[in-house]
């Protein structure tokens, strides 16, 4: 009896055997589909983490270059530079841009003693190349002060290196406005008396004197009114002519008239009775 239950349990043994490899094996082949998901997702998540872990892709600082838009605070950092000479086509790109900024440098340094070549953060031409002329340079300095103070100096640049301009880098609107500010103060030039000098100007308005003349909105220019310049008379102020009454096409102003009622006319027939008056107590009876 002890044989058979020994024969009876081995037999199970290896049936829960047999059975465990074949579900093994079924569960090779086959995936339920709960089971699938999880694994896509786990696959995806693996992917986000590879692409997240490896190093991001930069490029060299010579190499870097300026995105189209830049935001208006990185504007505060740029100037631009016109005037400087290009490289001939073929020029390696580094040998490009290791001369210019060497060539940025030697400007920059004449305006500034407190400059060094690494002020200069990158430098990038503007538009496309040129055989008739340099295009103009983009430089990106690493502080705002270094900014001010070239754009504060650039009018010496005609003694130190003429040629060469230097403005600030200003958006699409503000170079509309900029534009029509030196129009308008062009006009002021040729029109009358103004001096150059008493001329500024700022992003949006126009002053003569300190006194705001016109300013743009909009992208219109508006002028204000009314505009007092050097050696003219002040409008606000009436002259002699404007506070009597209007004279005739002879300049004879006795005869002009008077409006019947008006306070002059009472006055002038006052002054007569009062002499009459006078002279009759001053008869004798």
């Amino acid at each position: 009896m002890s044989q058979e239950i020994t024969v009876l349990s081995s037999t199970v043994e290896t049936l829960k055997n047999n059975i465990q490899s074949l579900h093994q094996e079924v569960s090779s082949q086959t995936v339920p589909p709960r089971d699938s998901h999880l694994l896509e997702s786990q696959s995806n998540r693996h992917g986000r983490n590879s692409q997240s872990n490896s190093p991001p892709s930069r490029l060299p600082s010579h190499l870097h270059r300026v995105p189209p838009s830049p935001p208006p605070q990185s504007r505060r950092f740029n100037i631009v530079l016109s005037g400087i000479d290009e490289h001939p086509p073929g020029t390696p790109r580094s040998v490009r841009l290791s001369r210019d900024v060497a060539s940025i440098f030697s400007v920059l340094d004449k305006l500034v003693d407190s400059l060094s070549d690494q002020s200069i953060r990158d430098c990038i031409h503007l538009g496309k190349f040129r055989t008739t002329g340099s295009r103009p340079i983009l430089v990106t300095l690493n502080r705002v002060s270094d900014v001010s103070k070239i754009l504060s100096k650039k009018h010496k640049l005609s003694d130190c290196s003429p040629g060469i301009l230097i403005r600030p880098d200003l958006s699409p609107c503000q170079r509309k406005a900029r534009s029509l500010l030196v129009r308008e103060r062009r006009k002021l030039l040729q029109s009358g008396p103004t001096v150059r000098a008493s001329i500024r100007m700022n992003s949006t308005s126009l002053f003569v004197d300190g006194t705001k003349v016109g300013s743009v909105t909009a992208g219109v220019y508006t002028p204000f009114s009314p505009v007092t310049l050097p050696g003219s008379p002040d409008p606000a102020i009436p002259s002699e002519q404007s506070l009597d009454e209007p004279a005739d096409e002879s300049g004879d102003h006795s005869s002009a008239p008077f409006q019947t009622g008006s306070p002059i006319q009472s006055l002038n027939t006052s002054v007569p009775t009062l002499q009459n008056q006078g002279e009759d107590s001053s008869s004798p009876e």
